[in-house]
């Protein structure tokens, strides 16, 4: 399995010239912020051969239906970026950590739903339209950038299963996507949040036939 390493720096301009003199090409954008806010364009012009995954967020993700999300995500795309910057975004994913619950304020949801089974079950199924929705915008619209599907926050597997667990019952969403984003926490060397937790989640996809 193939890995892409990118940094987030929204904003920060001393952060982003430290990046840039470390050797980042590779750069991930919040939307709308990124984009309507000028990153895209920033970085652009400080780095001509730069490449970016987008990242849809709102607190309140799934209130649209996952149809109607993907139709705004890329009409939004399409009407704030120019031809040529969308040479350079090489994906873009719907969402952050769905598993959370700050992820899904106002979902009338009670506290730790999204990490039980059948929040996680809801999950996968709005992924899953989201992913069949976008790439049908991508078709029509002849920009087609890889979907990302969105990382899960560590620790937050259905009670009384193991860590990692959660990741099959995901695994229709997990198909209809590209690539599937993971995030690595703290140390590299980090039982839980680093490199370790990779590999699980690596072995785990393995296991399901996902990668």
């Amino acid at each position: 399995m193939k890995t892409i390493p990118g940094v987030g720096l929204q904003g920060q301009d001393n952060a982003l010239r430290e990046a840039v003199d470390l050797g980042f090409r590779h750069f991930q954008l919040l939307e709308p912020e990124g984009i309507a806010g000028g990153d895209l364009a920033r970085i652009l012009q400080m780095v001509p051969d730069a490449t970016f995954d987008v990242r849809f967020y709102s607190s309140n993700r799934m209130s649209q239906s996952a149809t109607e999300a993907a139709q705004k995500d890329f009409a939004r795309m399409m009407a704030s970026t120019t031809h040529q910057q969308r040479k350079h975004i090489r994906s873009v994913r719907p969402g952050n950590e769905m598993n959370l619950d700050g992820e899904h304020q106002g979902s009338g949801k009670s506290n730790g739903y999204w990490k039980s089974i059948a929040g996680y079950r809801e999950v996968d199924k709005w992924l899953a339209i989201y992913a069949d929705a976008w790439k049908t915008e991508a078709v029509n619209g002849d920009w087609q950038p890889f979907l990302v599907w969105p990382p899960l926050s560590p620790g937050n597997n259905p009670p009384d299963t193991e860590p990692e667990s959660e990741y099959e019952l995901l695994r229709e969403s997990i198909a209809a996507y590209d690539i599937v984003g993971i995030n690595v926490y703290g140390p590299l060397d980090d039982e839980w949040t680093g490199s370790a937790r990779l590999g699980r989640i690596v072995a785990k996809l393995e296991s399901l036939g996902l990668a």
